[in-house]
């Protein structure tokens, strides 16, 4: 919120040096606007001149939150990338122990195919 409200004095403080009219409208809307007013409207030109010592210190806090949100950023994408990192090795863990599971699984079908071929060739002995 100190960022949009510095963001918008910043904005404003650029723009201080353009006319600025004040129109009431013969209903007694008010309307400020860049142009002079037009038709039946009552205008006056508003002098708004920016302080230098205010703009200083807004762009100073400005330039301070931009620093602040920089690094906030920065350690996100950090704890961001860790996050996925270790994803990453538990998901690499998993398949590792996959592998595992499906070699010893191969291994055992091989054992029981010889087995089975023994004991055929067994029964083939005495039948």
């Amino acid at each position: 919120m100190k960022q949009l409200c510095i963001l918008v004095l910043l904005c404003f403080s650029g723009l201080s040096q353009a006319e600025v009219f004040k129109c009431t409208e013969p209903s007694g809307k008010i309307i400020y606007q860049a142009s002079p007013c037009t038709g039946n409207e009552k205008s006056k030109e508003l002098d708004i001149k920016a302080d230098p010592k205010t703009d200083a210190e807004a762009k100073q806090k400005f330039d301070a939150l931009q620093a602040e949100r920089a690094v906030q950023i920065r350690l996100k994408n950090q704890a961001n990338q860790d996050a996925a990192r270790q994803t990453q090795q538990y998901q690499n863990q998993n398949l590792d122990e996959e592998l595992r599971n499906a070699a010893a699984q191969h291994q055992q079908a091989i054992e029981q195919e010889k087995e089975a071929e023994r004991i055929r060739l067994y029964n083939r002995l005495l039948f």
